[in-house]
């Protein structure tokens, strides 16, 4: 008897307070443009936390870490450019290349961008960026309601009076 008091409330509170578990959902990007030499890409990504992409474009890496309130099915778009350092010689790059790579949410109008300094030869493209989900679309799991969790206490009161 004494027993069935220390599970009675043990069960009661793991009913009450178990944590609804979420799954972490990873989304695929593909970056599109029409007349890229090299288009860019990125391995899949989480919006749970803000998004940092790793994008690969060219010989160039970039971490880009968008901003926290952007969604995966926002509209998005992207720009690569390059700037000269400022010059020692007329008209040349001799001091390097900055090269800027940047993605722009335009349905929230943000976007943020990651550079890298080279010596190398520069690009200038531009194109759309889209997250899809590998999985398809998934509904949320359901919190447990007040209603079942009182019966749930209701039912093991009566239970343990009755031991």
């Amino acid at each position: 008897m004494r027993k069935w008091f220390c599970i009675g409330p043990l069960l009661m509170l793991t009913a009450i307070v178990a944590p609804t578990a979420h799954a972490d959902q990873t989304y695929d990007v593909t970056f599109t443009c029409e007349f890229c030499f090299d288009a860019p890409t990125a391995p899949s990504v989480s919006f749970t936390t803000p998004p940092t992409l790793d994008v690969t474009m060219g010989s160039f890496f970039f971490d880009v870490t968008l901003p926290s309130d952007d969604a995966p099915n926002d509209s998005y778009t992207w720009g690569a450019s390059a700037t000269c350092l400022p010059e020692l010689v007329p008209n040349s790059c001799d001091a390097g290349i900055i090269q800027t790579f940047s993605i722009t949410d335009t349905t929230r109008n943000d976007g943020s961008s990651g550079q890298v300094i080279s010596f190398s030869l520069g690009f200038n493209e531009s194109g759309a960026v889209r997250f899809t989900n590998p999985s398809g679309p998934t509904n949320p799991v359901p919190e447990p309601s007040t209603l079942i969790l009182l019966l749930t206490g209701v039912v093991l009161f009566f239970a343990l009076r009755k031991i």
